[in-house]
Formats: structure tokens, sequence, C-alpha cells
């Protein structure tokens, strides 16, 4: 992992903004107390693999921002706020042990006919993430619409989309 991790960022070292060092590894249906995903790596070489990886990336490239990138964190279903709950703790771990990480990267895939969401909760966790120091990056940002519906129907109904994200103030 670490050969890996050296030998591609230090190739591309001074020619990128950021990297995802560590994508997705928070999967609470897993089980674990820490909410981490059982992956191979995880298996291999115990949670102290993201720390790795993230000191092997800021030695490669130490000018570039590293981050901890993950979907499923945007919406107020329980799901969400376990995973929520669970990078939160993640980063604070990292933060702690001065992993050298700079920002959280979300995913936002999103879903138009999603309306569990909450702006109050949702800003909290962002401003949770920041006082640990961190920046917040939007990674990837996608919006599924229809996704429950007959492609068929598109377009014929008269009935308006319902009204999903409000405007989310964002204040210090």
């Amino acid at each position: 992992m670490t050969e890996h991790i050296s030998t591609v960022v230090k190739h591309y070292a001074g020619k990128v903004h950021s990297w995802d060092v560590v994508n997705e590894v928070i999967n609470p249906p897993d089980g674990r107390s820490d909410g981490l995903r059982n992956t191979p790596w995880l298996q291999l070489l115990g949670p102290d693999y993201i720390d790795l990886a993230f000191r092997t990336a800021a030695e490669a490239d130490p000018k570039a921002l590293l981050v901890y990138n993950d979907f499923g964190l945007d919406y107020d279903t329980p799901p969400q706020e376990a995973k929520r709950k669970a990078a939160f703790e993640l980063l604070q771990r990292l933060k702690a042990s001065s992993t050298p990480i700079h920002a959280l990267g979300m995913q936002a895939h999103l879903n138009g006919n999603e309306t569990r969401f909450s702006a109050s909760k949702l800003q909290s966790f962002l401003r949770q993430v920041a006082d640990l120091g961190l920046k917040i990056l939007i990674t990837e940002l996608d919006v599924i619409l229809f996704c429950f519906l007959n492609v068929r129907m598109i377009g014929s109904s008269s009935q308006p989309l319902p009204p999903v994200y409000p405007d989310i103030p964002m204040t210090n």
C-alpha cells in the first residue's frame, strides 16, 4: 500500500491540488464499534492503515491537500446519521493522532425525490468538521431524479417536483 501511494503521489507531486487519500472506509452496517468498513486493508493492517496512508501521501507530496472522502452524509436518516457520527469520530481520532489530514470530501450523490433532509443537522455536522480545522470539499455532485418512477412518466405529470433543498445558510 505504501509503495503504491508513494509512487503515484510522487509522480504527480506539485501538479494536483488535493488527494483523496482514503476513500469510503465508513460502513456502520459492518458492525464494528468504530464504524469502519471491513476491507482487506483493515483485515491485513488494522485501523492504523488509514493514518499510514495519510502519512505516506504527506511525505510524497508535502504541499498537497490531503482528503478523507465519503458518500452518504447528506440526509436525515438513521443510516446516514450513523455514518456522519462514525465519520466525525474517525476525523477526530486522526486529528488527535496528528495525522496529516486537511479536508473532508463529500460525494453528495443526491436524490431529487428524497425529502428527508435537515439543513440544521447537516450544517451542525459540517461545523463540527470545520471546528477540527478541516476544510470541506464537494468532491462529487450528482442529482438523480425520478429514480422510483417509470421512465414513461417523465414529463407527463402535471405535478411539480417537491422542493427538497431549501437555502442552507452557512454562517460562522
